[in-house]
């Protein structure tokens, strides 16, 4: 019996490593990481939750970015007991150009993605970011 408990602990520690690897692999592929049909995204740059498809609208509609680059430092990763949920927890380096002045951006954020597994894939649940250099305009307070 000590034998078999040993055996699905070690199967148990190899099924997460595997899934802790595969998430990994997502992040530094250039392609874009999948996300639920439902998924919720909320970052400083709109106005309101994104959900789904839906394009939340953002605070600068006018601002067109082009050739954005993010660069991904993984912080933590945690695995729910069952496999099917993780967390993963970023720092991230933005980097864009814009039409008009000024021409470069650059801004450091913080971003905590929560995964689930739907049919044995690994999709984007909910993705919650936050600029650490950087204001938004939702970030001023209204004035009164």
């Amino acid at each position: 019996m000590t034998k078999l408990l040993l055996l699905a602990c070690m199967a148990l520690a190899a099924f997460a490593a595997d899934d802790e690897a595969i998430l990994r692999a997502m992040y530094n592929s250039s392609t874009p990481r999948p996300s639920a049909k439902d998924a919720i995204v909320y970052t400083g740059a709109y106005k309101t939750p994104g959900f789904g498809d839906a394009t939340p609208d953002r605070f600068n509609p006018a601002e067109k970015r082009l050739n954005q680059k993010n660069k991904d430092r993984i912080l933590q990763v945690n695995i729910s007991a069952a496999h099917d949920m993780a967390w993963i927890y970023t720092n991230n380096q933005i980097t864009y150009e814009t039409l008009e002045e000024p021409k470069n951006h650059s801004f450091q954020n913080y971003m905590i993605e929560v995964w689930k597994k739907i049919d044995g894939k690994w999709v984007i649940a909910a993705r919650v970011a936050r600029t650490v250099d950087r204001e938004f305009p939702g970030d001023k307070k209204k004035s009164q």
